[in-house]
């Protein structure tokens, strides 16, 4: 099971390298095909991402993020599924680029990391407290990246006149909309994590 997660794991990785590819090709070359060639390999990435996770989650019998390698599989997860809730509320992928850049590094500095399963050590072996703080800090830190990217974008286009970007009205939109979801988040992390150390 633990090989079949790394398997997966490996496919995700190289899916994703060739998102960004057809995504710097979208963003540069204005190519729509491009950009929809993106999309299918996000999507397949982030399938071949939750299907690794999966499997490490059932092999180990607890939520994978008990290291440093279960965490970075789990951040680009969930900059990868905030980028993909984005790009189709908002009906464009010219932030595609800078998520799967992030997501695709974070996956490139997994690969450096030890992938086996290992126990919990002791202060970790409260499974709920684990799992809910966790996830708090992926939900925050997948929008946040959201809202970096918007806010690169931003930066380059505030004056409207990069005609292949969306407008800045958009980009402050999405940057804002990244913030009101990804700091609620990140206060209720902050506070399981005061909870969690006061009774482990």
């Amino acid at each position: 099971m633990a090989k079949a997660s790394y398997y997966t794991f490996t496919a995700s990785f190289i899916t994703l390298g060739v998102a960004l590819l057809a995504y710097l090709w979208y963003t540069i070359g204005q190519r729509r095909g491009a950009g929809r060639y993106g999309t299918f390999f996000t999507v397949n990435g982030a399938l071949l991402l939750t299907t690794s996770l999966g499997l490490r989650w059932f092999a180990s019998g607890h939520a994978p993020y008990s290291n440093q390698f279960e965490f970075s599989l789990s951040f680009a997860w969930g900059i990868i599924a905030s980028y993909l809730y984005l790009e189709h509320r908002f009906r464009l992928r010219s932030l595609g680029f800078i998520a799967v850049t992030i997501a695709f590094g974070l996956l490139a500095y997994a690969s450096t990391l030890p992938s086996r399963i290992d126990p919990l050590i002791s202060a970790l072996q409260n499974n709920a407290m684990l799992t809910t703080h966790v996830a708090m800090a992926i939900i925050s830190y997948g929008t946040f990246a959201c809202g970096f990217a918007a806010g690169v974008l931003y930066l380059i286009n505030r004056n409207g006149t990069v005609s292949f970007l969306p407008a800045p009205e958009v980009l402050d939109e999405i940057g804002h909309k990244a913030v009101m979801i990804g700091f609620p988040a990140q206060a209720m992390l902050l506070i399981l994590g005061a909870l969690w150390a006061n009774v482990a």
